[in-house]
């Protein structure tokens, strides 16, 4: 039984191997475009940088990593991320 969809539907589906599996080519992935996996799932995804969405939270970062920043903290923020290979989530 295929490994994708015994957790979704049971066993009520024919054997078949996991690449010829209709859930796992129905997934698609808003990443990296591709199907086959969900975004949990997916090769490409960077680590994610948790921050709070406001001015104090962002300088209060970006002067404990030593990233200088003039009134573009923003930016600063965003380019740091890139830097390091991380992605930019603004929580409240």
């Amino acid at each position: 039984m295929c490994s994708v969809c015994i957790p979704v539907i049971g066993t009520i589906m024919a054997v078949h191997p996991v690449l010829d599996c209709p859930i796992r080519l129905s997934m698609h992935c808003s990443i990296c475009a591709r199907s086959g996996h969900t975004v949990n799932n997916c090769p490409n995804q960077k680590s994610t940088l948790h921050i709070k969405n406001n001015d104090k939270a962002i300088k209060t970062f970006l002067k404990e990593k030593g990233v200088s920043y003039d009134l573009k903290i923003h930016k600063a923020l965003n380019d740091y991320a890139d830097m390091n290979g991380l992605r930019v989530v603004y929580t409240v």
